[in-house]
């Protein structure tokens, strides 16, 4: 019942949130952890990162623009900007950072078929002295435009207040996440607030509920890692709670883009727009890494490193479909884990939903198995029974 309470709390907040979006004359989407919100905020935009509309009926409108077998979170984006749903809908421009060949042609999709200002820069994959000094130049080239665009300068003081409130939210949150005793239908709520919400008002909700938030006593946890979870993708971590294993989410739309706060800092707002700026996007760059990163082994040692870190007994790596940044990665993954790995290949249809849960059920009896089983007791005269 105290769970029930909590989520009717958070979801009625979540509600106000996206009705004061909508309100809202200055809406800047974005995609990925690897741009800096703080940067459209000091641009005057309240940031909305997409990780919503995640549904079959986006799905299906996106094959109107791109083939049936391209990602399904490109295609959603495109269907949710064709039918004007979600944070989509409200708005008033798009900031990208292009981060592989599916993400790049959705972009020149959406140019071409929607009236909306799009601009984008490129995320290296190696990062080196000379990439960071580029990536820098372009997020100070994409300031300069978008200023140009809206006729209103760069605020430093607006944008590293916007960073101060997002660091308060992102430790509490990755406090929590850390754990995997937290429910995965009450985490993800208050993940995805963190993604669109005024940071002002989700940390002072925060202060209100977290005392609230049941905890587990899960028998196993189970890491998770692979592609960003959108919020209605929910079919495998709901599952894996169903099942009653904790839920550890290490992707990039969990304690990934959480953690790239917890050490960073930023200027005092006396530095001036470029310093500010090109601190925003070094922050970017010291942030974890991401799997397409080359080369990647830096991703590899972090995951070993929270699988020790949480103590958790099998690892899930989620996909989705045509998505090759991580589904080329599997077979290194669980050779070099070297502890029980499942890998599921998913879309937003649902049509595999009982596959899922099978396959998920049947990971975590193998998890739990050999906590059930007692070694015999070696006798005088008989030989001890090995397992």
């Amino acid at each position: 019942m105290k769970n029930k309470q909590l989520l009717k709390q958070i979801d009625a907040f979540s509600v106000a949130e996206m009705e004061r979006l909508g309100k809202e004359n200055k809406v800047a989407a974005y995609f990925c952890r690897q741009f800096p919100p703080e940067i459209l905020a000091g641009l005057g935009f309240h940031p909305a990162r997409i990780l919503s509309g995640a549904v079959p009926s986006a799905e299906r409108e996106g094959e109107k623009y791109v083939r049936p077998d391209a990602c399904p979170y490109c295609k959603s984006i495109l269907g949710n900007m064709s039918l004007k749903k979600g944070i989509l809908g409200k708005a008033s421009i798009i900031a990208a950072v292009a981060t592989c060949d599916m993400m790049r042609r959705t972009l020149d999709t959406m140019r071409k078929e929607f009236d909306i200002p799009i601009f984008t820069i490129h995320a290296p994959a190696t990062i080196s002295e000379n990439t960071r000094k580029f990536f820098i130049s372009q997020m100070q080239g994409l300031v300069e435009e978008i200023s140009s665009f809206v006729g209103e300068n760069f605020n430093s003081r607006k944008a590293l207040d916007y960073f101060k409130s997002r660091k308060k939210i992102a430790v509490k949150l990755y406090r929590i996440s850390l754990s995997g005793n937290v429910p995965h239908s009450v985490l993800s709520r208050l993940i995805h607030l963190f993604n669109f919400s005024s940071p002002i008002r989700l940390d002072r909700f925060l202060d209100q509920v977290i005392e609230n938030i049941p905890k587990q006593k899960p028998k196993i946890k189970i890491l998770l890692v692979g592609s960003a979870l959108c919020m209605e993708d929910s079919c495998v971590p709901s599952f894996i709670e169903l099942s009653g294993a904790g839920l550890v989410n290490l992707t990039c739309s969990g304690i990934n883009q959480l953690e790239g706060y917890l050490d960073a800092s930023a200027s005092n707002g006396r530095g001036g727009t470029a310093e500010c700026i090109a601190k925003f996007a070094e922050i970017i760059l010291d942030a974890p890494q991401c799997i397409r990163s080359r080369p990647n082994n830096a991703v590899y040692d972090r995951i070993k490193s929270y699988v020790s870190k949480t103590g958790v007994d099998g690892v899930i790596l989620k996909t989705l479909k045509f998505c090759d940044l991580w589904n080329t990665e599997k077979e290194r993954m669980r050779e070099f884990l070297g502890i029980p790995f499942l890998v599921l290949d998913t879309d937003y249809s649902g049509s595999s939903d009982e596959s899922l849960k099978n396959r998920i059920d049947a990971f975590v009896e193998t998890l739990e198995a050999p906590r059930n089983i007692q070694p015999q007791k070696s006798t005088k005269g008989t030989k001890q029974t090995r397992l």
